[in-house]
């Protein structure tokens, strides 16, 4: 017959075998995740983003189809990409509702569910006030200015909001749909910066003028919380920056949800114009 006392030993050593083989298998897998694998796909180095193929540097050149879009190589080097934004159009619904479209073609592209309704909920606003005959509204950098169902003359005007509202905005969906992704406000890049983003595969959110034409300084008002007098840039669009090559920039216009092309010159001016506002998602 057994001892009664030794149960309890035997208990505790086999216990003790268990978390040991537990511990075992857990730091195996962990080294397994921790070990670098070969090289497959676009990788950046030092500022310039290559394909890497089976582990080692591409050598081809040309045209390279990806998921997400189309890239141009030379001797694997990234030289311009053209990124398949989903087209999100604004119109009829939302006529000064560029902001959240754009956001919402963006986070499509990503495999996000986000409808542009939901998108232009998740935009904070605040209407423009007649107080002792002066015009009074919130800072445009903390909400979006107006409505944007209303257009520039209607009885309830919409105007916009700048990166640091989108990009919050931005954030709180991916938050609501559970993504592990990020919207930064990446305002002050500067072009180069945009191209580099698009070469790693992430269009922007950016702002410039519609067409690229020049704005007008119509609308003015001061602002609730400073007392400052602030004069929006009327004919500020925002739009999806999706690639770019030698001569061009590719748009996604929510302007009636079209692609459009314009030179880096034009776009340049009205981007530096409007603060070289931007907003990518990684």
């Amino acid at each position: 017959m057994l001892n009664q006392k030794a149960n309890p030993i035997s208990k505790a050593g086999i216990a003790l075998v268990l978390v040991l083989i537990v511990v075992y298998h857990l730091s195996v897998s962990a080294y397994a995740e921790l070990r670098p694998g070969p090289r497959e796909g676009f990788y950046e180095d030092d500022g310039i983003v290559y394909l890497y193929e089976g582990g080692v540097r591409s050598a081809k050149s040309g045209e390279y189809k990806a998921e997400g879009g189309t890239f141009t190589l030379d001797e694997g080097k990234v030289t311009a990409a053209l990124l398949n934004v989903p087209k999100v159009n604004q119109l009829p619904k939302y006529p000064t509702g560029c902001e959240g479209a754009s956001a919402a073609a963006v986070l499509q592209f990503y495999g996000l569910d986000v409808t542009l309704d939901e998108m232009i909920d998740a935009i904070p606003r605040e209407n423009i006030e007649f107080r002792d005959g002066k015009r009074y509204g919130p800072s445009i950098e903390e909400k979006f200015v107006g409505d944007p169902r209303g257009g520039y003359t209607s009885n309830n005007p919409g105007y916009g909001a700048f990166s640091p509202v989108v990009a919050k905005a931005m954030n709180n969906v991916l938050a609501k749909h559970e993504s592990s992704k990020v919207a930064l406000n990446i305002t002050g890049a500067t072009v180069a910066d945009l191209f580099r983003n698009l070469r790693n595969g992430n269009p922007m959110v950016i702002w410039a003028t519609y067409n690229m034409t020049t704005p007008e300084y119509k609308n003015s008002w001061y602002i609730n919380e400073t007392g400052e007098y602030f004069s929006y840039p009327r004919g500020t669009h925002v739009m999806v920056l999706r690639g770019y090559d030698e001569k061009n920039v590719y748009i996604m216009d929510p302007n009636g949800g079209s692609y459009k092309t314009f030179t880096r010159t034009a776009f340049e001016s009205k981007f530096e114009l409007l603060g070289n506002q931007a907003v990518v998602v990684r």
